[in-house]
């Protein structure tokens, strides 16, 4: 069986739904990451950002390695949500195609 074969019969829904489940973990990853530094720094990431939280805490290790994951979990949030919505899109509208 040739790849292009392969692709062809395997159920598109199958795909999508791994794909879901992907986005679904990342996004309670990050989500988990933002919580916790939230509750460690005791505020949002946009506040931590504003009050300047790394000048004032020495720009130590610990606050640059932090404040770095959870740059990088608000991130990835957005485009794991964007992500879903798009996927939302292309199955309705794949499934609309197949009724």
């Amino acid at each position: 069986m040739e790849v292009k074969e392969f692709f062809e019969s395997f159920p598109a829904t199958l795909v999508v739904e791994s794909l879901e489940k992907e986005f679904k973990r990342r996004l309670s990853e990050a989500e988990k990451t933002v919580k916790e530094m939230e509750k460690k720094y005791g505020m949002s990431l946009e506040e931590f950002e504003r009050s300047r939280q790394l000048e004032k805490l020495g720009y130590s290790w610990e606050a640059e390695k932090d404040y770095t994951e959870w740059d990088t979990a608000s991130s990835e949030i957005k485009f794991c949500r964007e992500k879903l919505q798009e996927l939302q899109f292309w199955k309705k509208l794949w499934l609309q195609q197949n009724r």
